[in-house]
C-alpha cells in the first residue's frame, strides 16, 4: 500500500513494517477512528437539543438555575464514556486476536496506551460541541464546529509530510496525540493526550455555566 500510495500513506502517518498490527494502527488511528469518535461526540452531543421537555423530564432542572449546569455536564460525561468504552473494545479485540491468531503478536499494553490517548484526545471535539450547544440559541451546533473539526484534520494529515509542512503540527490541538509516539514513548507520551481531555472539559463547563445564565422560555422549548 505505502509502495502504491506514497503521498497517502504519509498522509495517514503510515509506516513501513513487517508486521500487521502495526499497519492496522497506523489505518485505524491515522483516519478511521478519529472520524468516527468525533462523529460519535457530535451526535451525542444531539441529545441536548432532542431533550423530551413535553413529558416533563428535566424541566426541573431547566427551572433552578443552579441545577440547569448538570444536564450538559452530564451529557459530556456520558459522551466521554462512551469514547472510553469504544477504544476498550479495541483494546480488547486486539488482545483476543493474539488466541485467533497466532501469527497476531502486538504489544497490549501499548495497544492500550494507544487507544486511552485517542479516548482522551477525542474529548476536546467534544467538549466543543457541548459549548456550542450550550451557547447557541437553537440549541444547535454551529457549522463552524464541524469547519474547525475538518480543517484541524486536515492540517494534521499535511504536518505527517513532514518536510516544510512539520511547523503544521503547532497550529492543530490534534498533533497532541500521535499513535506512533505513544507506541514509543509509552506513558510519557500518553500525559500529552491530558492536555485535550482538560480542554475539552474546560469548555464543556464554560458552555454550562452559559446555560446556566440564559433565560429560557419552556414553552418555547417545547415547541
Amino acid at each position: 500500500f505505502r509502495a502504491q500510495f506514497p503521498l497517502l500513506a504519509r498522509l495517514l502517518n503510515m509506516r513501513v513494517s513487517p508486521r500487521a498490527h502495526e499497519f492496522l494502527v497506523s489505518l485505524l488511528f491515522g483516519l478511521l477512528l478519529p472520524v468516527v469518535s468525533i462523529s460519535f461526540g457530535f451526535l451525542s452531543v444531539r441529545r441536548l437539543q432532542l431533550m423530551p421537555l413535553s413529558t416533563g423530564e428535566m424541566t426541573w432542572f431547566l427551572l433552578s438555575p443552579r441545577s440547569r449546569a448538570v444536564i450538559p455536564m452530564t451529557h459530556f460525561a456520558a459522551g466521554l464514556l462512551g469514547l472510553l468504552l469504544q477504544y476498550a473494545i479495541i483494546a480488547l479485540t486486539a488482545w483476543l486476536a493474539r488466541f485467533i491468531w497466532p501469527l497476531w503478536s502486538p504489544d497490549v499494553t501499548a495497544v492500550i496506551r494507544t487507544c486511552l490517548g485517542a479516548a482522551l484526545m477525542s474529548s476536546l471535539p467534544l467538549g466543543a460541541a457541548v459549548y456550542f450547544a450550550c451557547t447557541t440559541k437553537t440549541g444547535k451546533l454551529s457549522p463552524w464546529l464541524h469547519i474547525l473539526t475538518v480543517l484541524f484534520l486536515a492540517i494534521r494529515m499535511m504536518a505527517n509530510l513532514r518536510g516544510p509542512w512539520d511547523y503544521l503540527r503547532y497550529l492543530t490541538p490534534f498533533s497532541l496525540f500521535d499513535a506512533w509516539g505513544v507506541l514509543a514513548a509509552g506513558h510519557k507520551a500518553v500525559l500529552l493526550s491530558f492536555i485535550p481531555l482538560m480542554m475539552g472539559t474546560l469548555l464543556a463547563l464554560i458552555g454550562a455555566l452559559r446555560f446556566c445564565s440564559r433565560e429560557i422560555d419552556i414553552g418555547e422549548m417545547r415547541e
